[in-house]
């Protein structure tokens, strides 16, 4: 982007810059021609929307991965759990399923009971 301008603010000035030269037909700017600039503006504008539309779709596929993901992982939740019921909480299976096996656990440890105050 030119100088962190938004695009809404350089098709702005893009606009302002036409009505001047409509007002104006004998102004010229070396290669720069009048169908040459308002073609670059058509192109802005199509790029613009173009952009709108892929956001809208990428926001689309992302909602859908996301939920597609998150039905995965239950499956996944959900059959490592059944292989711990078949298999047991300390077999290698489960281990393989990605599990912790039970001799693998830590034991919890106590808290130290704190003065009050």
């Amino acid at each position: 982007m030119s100088r962190g301008k938004s695009v809404d603010a350089v098709l702005a000035e893009a606009d302002q810059i036409m009505l001047v030269w409509d007002a104006n037909a004998d102004f010229k700017l070396g290669e720069i021609t009048k169908e040459r600039f308002q073609t670059m503006i058509a192109n802005m504008r199509q790029a613009k929307s173009d952009l709108a539309s892929l956001r809208t779709l990428l926001t689309e596929k992302t909602n859908i991965t996301n939920d597609t993901a998150n039905e995965l992982n239950s499956f996944v939740v959900r059959i490592r759990g059944g292989i711990k019921a078949v298999y047991g909480a300390n077999s290698s299976q489960y281990e393989q399923a990605g599990g912790t096996r039970s001799s693998e656990r830590k034991s919890p440890k106590r808290k130290p009971d704190e003065p009050k105050s």
